[in-house]
């Protein structure tokens, strides 16, 4: 409770900041003719405004009626989040979302996030993005849809990835579906694990016949190295480079130096090549990893003795 008093400045404002974080909102008529005159755009100590606390604390009809009494919905640097609706974003109060969006308000107003859209992605609000993602104005250039769809295929958010792959973005869709464009929002989908988000962007590819061409050559590295295991075996499932080196060398020393037994086991048992960086000429193990001399069988030490022998 003592971070929303600590918002309540002592001032004839007060009581409007309290409307604001409280939901009081049948108090707001008997507050605005008590203190005639009060600013309802003016802000505390800390840069809120009412109408910022209101969304932040997920007050939709407290938000709605500050607005009709003059409350400005634009408002930049208004707290820990930016901006109403980006507050409302981040917390996913889908309410408070709609209800601004229908005043019009700017999604791009704030001062933290680029937009609603990455508010609502960066604070893993599914429900709130796909919200966004339908209404008008949210994602109109090309630019917008680029960085709406990275952001839905790092947060896992498929039903968003797939809304955006579908009519009104049809003509968007199928310039990002081409392969080069592609290649960065697929990175991203196996940074982040989501399996799901990566067989959708793979299905898209469906009629082509390099269809695979759009995963990066060291996909099943890349995996290893955000340890995401589900990843590793949906790869390894289409036919990914077992042996293709990223950051570190192989998937399986990178699997070694992170010390994870359940990756090693994997990567073993689907046939990877233990001697393989050993095999490779010298100069190209200087330049691909400057942990080539930590022997991969640091990864075999934690696995049961049928591995090591």
């Amino acid at each position: 409770m003592k971070p929303d008093l600590d918002s309540i400045p002592d001032s004839n404002a007060g009581p409007l900041f309290a409307i604001g974080i409280f939901g009081l909102d049948s108090l707001l008529g008997v507050a605005l003719k008590e203190k005639e005159g009060v600013d309802l755009n003016g802000r505390n100590e800390l840069g809120q405004t009412p109408v910022y606390l209101a969304a932040s604390a997920g007050r939709a009809k407290t938000v709605s009626k500050l607005v009709d009494r003059g409350a400005d919905i634009n408002i930049a640097r208004a707290g820990k989040y930016g901006s109403p609706l980006h507050a409302a974003c981040v917390k996913g109060y889908i309410r408070v979302v709609e209800i601004l969006l229908g005043l019009g308000v700017d999604v791009t107003c704030g001062s933290i996030y680029k937009d609603a859209l990455q508010a609502a992605f960066l604070g893993d609000q599914e429900e709130v993005a796909l919200r966004l993602s339908g209404h008008e104005g949210v994602v109109e250039t090309e630019e917008d849809y680029e960085h709406s769809l990275e952001g839905a295929a790092r947060s896992g958010f498929l039903r968003v990835v797939r809304r955006l792959q579908s009519s009104p973005f049809i003509l968007m869709a199928e310039n990002q579906n081409k392969a080069d464009k592609l290649k960065k929002k697929v990175r991203k989908a196996i940074e982040g694990g989501e399996v799901n988000v990566l067989r959708q962007f793979l299905n898209t590819q469906a009629t082509n016949e390099n269809a695979l061409d759009v995963l990066p050559p060291d996909s099943v590295c890349l995996a290893v190295l955000y340890n995401r295991r589900d990843m590793v075996e949906f790869l390894l499932g289409q036919d990914a480079n077992i042996e293709a080196e990223g950051t570190f060398g192989t998937p399986l020393r990178t699997a070694s130096l992170l010390n994870s037994e359940s990756l090693v086991r994997i990567l073993l048992d689907r046939g990877a090549d233990v001697l393989f960086d050993r095999r490779l000429p010298c100069g190209r193990r200087g330049r691909t990893s400057k942990y080539h001399d930590i022997d991969v069988t640091k990864g075999l030490q934690i696995l049961p003795h049928t591995h090591n022998s």
